[in-house]
């Protein structure tokens, strides 16, 4: 089959969900279909290349707000090149609606997945109540339009979506797959970060790993940690942080200058490589996910798999996803955090089953999808579609 991802974000970006479609474009690439993506070009690379057998073809837009600009400059690759494929799935809020009517106009089934709802959790994010209702009605309208089909990343999504009113007959749950590299068998590690941060191997280190975004919960933590160095000596965290977004960043910078944490708080850039973000987690005593909101979890997925023990927030996909040794939090509150990490420090934790999260499992679902709504083509009519598509090919 011939699949066109239309995605805000793509290698070599950073982060969880464009992971997820890195390692979905580039499986079924293995499994013999064509896939092209269609992103925004980040500075220094190319605008079109050929990344594992997936053709990524990459849209020029302002470096401020790309991911808003990336629907008007890419409307004339759609129009010439959309008619070309079997089905075309998106995921990004920015993009979809652009998307969403250009595959309506050819009759190209369009497959939405959803990464996380946040409904009216907006009203404790946004200190300005008209932006909260703002986003609220924006999450709403794109959810809702009639895609031929809406994936779920978890149960607790699905239930958010149909929530807000989607068609729950078009929609069902794909989970993403965990990289295979976070195995409870892979490397331990050499603990040299520790000893590169100063901090001693007898000491209670505990971990958080991913974006400062809105919805992590990372501020929580920072205020968290000032009590908990207090109660276990000579504790420390390790803030393994992305810079974006930035003012995000910053911002959690002062505060550990402010609350002078500076000693016992550790920012690290990310890792360059998934094999070296394992090995930076092996160090940890504990990883905590102190997420606000959380439509899937992949740090707790993750970190699940690598069995180390983990203290998440009980919010969204979390209690879906996790197992193994750990222990689950009120989220939005920073006492219940520290209340975790001194249990966790104790070995105080719960004990479940370990789930498993297999790519191939993954793939497969979506295989079957793409087939699926590829036989059952809504919108214009056939004929209109093969019209366009003689029409592109000679353009």
């Amino acid at each position: 089959m011939r699949i066109l991802f239309f995605l805000s974000y793509y290698k070599p970006y950073i982060g969880g969900a464009e992971n997820a479609f890195i390692r979905l474009a580039e499986g079924l690439a293995r499994r013999n279909h064509e896939i092209t993506v269609v992103t925004s070009r980040l500075p220094g690379t190319a605008s079109s290349e050929v990344i594992n057998g997936v053709y990524v073809k990459r849209i020029s837009v302002p470096k401020r707000g790309d991911r808003y600009f990336l629907p008007l400059f890419s409307l004339w690759y759609m129009l010439r090149y959309l008619p070309r494929f079997d089905c075309v799935h998106t995921a990004s809020h920015c993009l979809t609606v652009t998307v969403y009517w250009m595959a309506k106009l050819y009759g190209c089934p369009i497959i939405f997945t959803s990464h996380e709802i946040i409904g009216n959790r907006w009203d404790n994010l946004c200190t300005n109540k008209g932006i909260s209702w703002l986003y609220q009605r924006i999450e709403k309208l794109i959810a809702r339009l009639n895609y031929d089909h809406c994936v779920a990343v978890s149960q607790a999504t699905l239930s958010d979506l149909v929530k807000i009113g989607i068609d729950e007959s078009k929609a069902s749950v794909i989970y993403w797959g965990v990289d295979e590299v976070f195995s409870k068998d892979s490397h331990m590690g050499d603990m040299l970060l520790r000893q590169q941060l100063q901090i001693p191997l007898d000491s209670f280190l505990y971990v958080y790993f991913g974006r400062p975004g809105v919805t992590k919960g990372v501020d929580l933590l920072v205020e968290a940690a000032r009590e908990i160095n207090q109660r276990i000596p000579n504790s420390h965290l390790m803030l393994i942080l992305g810079k974006e977004p930035h003012n995000l960043y910053l911002a959690i910078c002062q505060r550990i200058k402010e609350l002078n944490l500076r000693a016992t708080v550790h920012l690290v850039p990310s890792a360059s490589s998934r094999v070296e973000l394992v090995e930076m987690l092996r160090e940890a005593n504990c990883i905590v996910v102190p997420s606000v909101t959380e439509g899937f979890g992949f740090t707790t997925a993750e970190a699940c798999a690598l069995d180390i023990p983990v203290v998440a927030t009980r919010t969204g996909a979390i209690p879906e996803v996790i197992s193994g040794r750990h222990l689950l939090v009120k989220p939005g509150h920073i006492h219940a955090l520290v209340e975790g990490v001194l249990r966790a420090a104790r070995g105080d934790y719960d004990y479940t089953s370990p789930k498993q999260f297999h790519w191939q499992m993954t793939l497969t679902a979506y295989e079957q999808l793409y087939e699926r709504v590829s036989h059952s083509i809504s919108g214009r009519p056939l004929v209109l579609r093969e019209s366009l598509k003689r029409i592109s090919r000679l353009s």
